[in-house]
């Protein structure tokens, strides 16, 4: 009900606006809208502040972003311009703009619910519409493409972490109860993920590739197994060799997401290029050994590694994937040495006490 009532203002208010004085201006080629989200938190859950700020910030998001679509199709039609509903909403969300910091208060609803509200003032700029609109339909279409995928998937996030939290109430256990905050984790993480994706899409159509690929570096830090992201970090990595050839970090990090992406012979490339420009650049003769190792060229890999060793003569994950090289090429003495030295730098590192155990018997 709180929440239909502040649509209902909402809706009034930019009526009125448009009425008397053609919007709600800062200035004549501004359009401001607010726009309000909630969330519901359920206490013991594991739920963070942060999360639940972020699906409530999303919702006050696209209410803003279907007020915007309002006035974005009214410029359009000003113009003689047919445009589908889609386009106008792939239009507003790129260039839809937060307009200071959102506002966040918490209220507990419940036993052990806590209602999140985020408050945003959004802002449109109409030289901004008018530029979206010359833009080439090839270019729009594409856009609308990835908009719809990003919110087919955010809908279905948003649906999965009601179901969980329904099953978190219905669950009748600890051990029950443990499974689902487990689900729900990963939930959170994903959401997070895709809420970075859609920040970095947003960025990209207004041309800022490099922006673009630090928010999508954020976003598979918050979700690693987000492939998403991975495929638009290689291309938006495309993209930023075509401004620098030169860039020997945009190389390594197109490389590592077609590692992500399991697309090994792809990462060769963008390695080799990588080392072309510095021969020194730490891990990515590593990087480019694990690329080789999974294609089983072996003897590229273990020269790989061995290369990495001279820049990196203390990295035990290194020393660890050349000996298990060696293990797998039955060269046990030089798999045992290896080892050897993973134990040596890390008496802690996963698997290598077993390991050590059984190269006895080797």
């Amino acid at each position: 009900m709180r929440d239909i009532i502040y649509r209902h203002i909402l809706i009034v208010g930019v009526f009125l606006s448009l009425l008397f004085c053609g919007s709600s201006t800062v200035s004549a080629s501004q359009e401001i809208f607010e726009a309000d989200g909630y969330y519901e938190l359920v206490d013991g859950m594991g739920e963070s502040f942060a999360s639940a700020r972020e699906r409530a910030k999303s919702q006050a998001m696209q209410k803003a972003s279907d007020y915007a679509c309002a006035f974005i199709e009214s410029i359009s039609e000003s113009n003689k311009g047919v445009l589908t509903k889609d386009e106008i909403s792939a239009i507003s969300s790129s260039i839809l703009q937060i307009k200071g910091e959102p506002q966040y208060t918490h209220e507990v609803v419940g036993e052990n619910k806590i209602l999140v509200h985020c408050h945003i003032t959004a802002v449109v700029d109409s030289s901004n519409v008018m530029e979206a609109l010359q833009k080439d339909r090839k270019s729009l279409h594409d856009a609308v493409q990835q908009n719809k995928a990003l919110e087919v998937e955010l809908a279905r996030i948003n649906r999965e972490n009601e179901e969980l939290k329904a099953k978190y109430a219905a669950a009748s256990d600890e051990r029950q109860r443990q499974l689902v905050r487990e689900e729900k984790s990963k939930n959170d993480q994903y959401f997070q993920s895709m809420v970075y994706l859609e920040i970095a899409s947003q960025t990209l159509r207004k041309g800022n590739v490099y922006d673009a690929i630090n928010f999508l570096m954020e976003s598979t830090q918050k979700y690693p197994e987000n492939l998403r992201a991975w495929t638009s970090l290689v291309d938006c990595c495309k993209m930023a060799i075509k401004i620098n050839t030169k860039d020997k970090n945009v190389w390594n990090l197109m490389g590592i997401s077609y590692l992500k992406l399991n697309e090994y012979d792809k990462a060769i490339e963008p390695f080799t290029k990588a080392l072309e420009i510095d021969q020194k650049s730490e891990n990515v003769w590593f990087f480019l050994g694990v690329a080789y190792q999974n294609m089983k060229n072996y003897d590229k890999a273990i020269e790989c590694y061995t290369k990495e060793l001279v820049i990196n003569p203390r990295d035990e994950q290194v020393y660890y994937h050349r000996g298990t090289v060696y293990f797998v090429t039955e060269q046990y003495e030089k798999a045992k040495l290896d080892f050897k030295k993973v134990y040596e730098l890390n008496p802690n590192h996963r698997d290598i006490a077993d390991i050590m155990k059984m190269a006895e018997k080797w």
